[in-house]
């Protein structure tokens, strides 16, 4: 029940917020250091429902560390409009072109999932609009199932 309740609640937040989204940019483009798994990544968003409060987006991404490149995929929720809670969830297919345990034979392909809990900020720089997000970000070995901490830092500019 509680399950069916939180599903009819975010649909109508994201039907009502979708009606009213006519001037609100929609597309966004992020530059992380951190991030998922990563030291550097660059994230395009598409935000699918908007209003001035509340934004659904998809993204996509690549990332890097060192010669392993990472591809996420996922879903962002925003709350707030000068300040502004993240959260996300993103799957990330990595492949891995060198690795230090000398049993795993190159390339290889890993699979992570990604959690974001963050602040974000807008702010305006050089007479443009951007947005600072902070943020946690845990990710997951789908395969071993290990925990590990990650955060970010990203500045996003919607267009």
């Amino acid at each position: 029940m509680k399950k069916r309740c939180i599903f009819i609640f975010i649909f109508i937040l994201m039907f009502s917020a979708a009606i009213r989204a006519d001037d609100i940019p929609r597309h966004g483009l992020t530059s992380h250091i951190g991030g998922s798994g990563a030291l550097f990544e660059l994230e395009y968003q598409y935000r699918f429902a908007v209003s001035e409060k509340h934004a659904f987006s998809a993204t996509a991404a690549v990332n890097t560390v060192g010669l392993n490149i990472g591809f996420p995929v996922g879903f962002n929720y925003t709350c707030g409009q000068r300040n502004q809670l993240l959260l996300g969830i993103r799957f990330v297919p990595n492949i891995l072109f060198g690795s230090f345990d000398e049993e795993v034979e190159v390339p290889f392909w890993s699979y992570l999932a990604n959690l974001r809990i963050g602040y974000g900020r807008e702010l305006l720089l050089f007479k443009e609009e951007f947005t600072l997000f902070i943020y946690a970000s845990p990710f997951i070995n789908l395969k071993s199932g290990r925990i590990l901490p990650w955060a970010g830092i990203g500045l996003t500019s919607y267009f």
